[in-house]
């Protein structure tokens, strides 16, 4: 298959590498471009544990304090290793997305404990910090970074999806999909997808995603990478059975 790829930059390279043993091709058009704050240094005085649902919330922490000790709950492997690979050394991980983390957060800590640290972007996908609230947590948003919507579409992917030689199009959060819908419609694009597949990482995504007229839309069935990959297999098969 011929994807499109639509994470922020220097976030695609390890699916970028997978996609290819596996036979596919992709372009990228990253929708959002991350900025670090950084720079600030966080007081982690009363702080049981630091809560990072991203690999970029991790790099805020470690521009933002020296401490590697802290207890560091992540969503998933991938965040989990960057955070690993910035030396952090008391790493939990949650296999999931952010309602299994408040799970996984309940399970290990007490509400007495001291508080919770939650480094986010500037826009937040679910409602962490309102979980642990309601079971007594204390819990203190820090925004670490932000997520910057792109203001155009690159020519080549341009070219690529005007001239049929995208077959999908990966959207892996909300705010890339509502992006990636603004632009094409800005561009009067929206007539070359009928052709094109839309990969989305989960329902919500696939919702913000649905004002296009695709071909057919896949939503992965864990909001993983493992699960968006799972969906470009079966879009791929279904392409093959047609």
């Amino acid at each position: 298959m011929r994807l499109l790829l639509t994470r922020p930059a220097g976030e695609t390279a390890e699916m970028d590498a997978q996609l290819r043993r596996a036979g596919h091709v992709s372009l990228t058009a990253p929708m959002l471009r991350i900025e670090i704050a950084g720079g600030s240094s966080l007081n982690l005085d009363g702080v049981q544990a630091v809560l990072a649902t991203s690999g970029n919330g991790v790099r805020a922490l470690a521009q933002s304090t020296t401490t590697r000790t802290m207890a560091l709950c992540c969503v998933g492997p991938r965040t989990a290793a960057v955070a690993r690979d910035l030396g952090f050394t008391n790493v939990m991980m949650s296999d999931g997305n952010v309602a299994r983390m408040a799970t996984v957060v309940r399970e290990r800590f007490r509400p007495d404990g001291g508080r919770l640290l939650y480094i986010t972007g500037d826009h937040v996908a679910g409602d962490l910090a309102g979980d642990l609230e309601s079971a007594g947590f204390v819990v203190e948003r820090q925004v670490g970074y932000r997520a910057v919507a792109a203001t155009e579409l690159p020519e080549e992917p341009r070219r690529a999806l005007a001239t049929g030689a995208i077959d999908a199009v990966v959207l892996m959060s909300v705010r890339t999909a509502q992006t990636f819908v603004r632009l094409i419609e800005s561009l009067k694009l929206a007539p070359a997808l009928r052709p094109v597949d839309a990969i989305c990482i989960s329902p919500a995504v696939a919702a913000a995603s649905a004002a296009l007229p695709w071909h057919d839309m896949v939503i992965a069935e864990r909001t993983d990478g493992t699960g968006v990959l799972g969906a470009i297999e079966m879009a791929a098969r279904g392409r093959r059975s047609s």
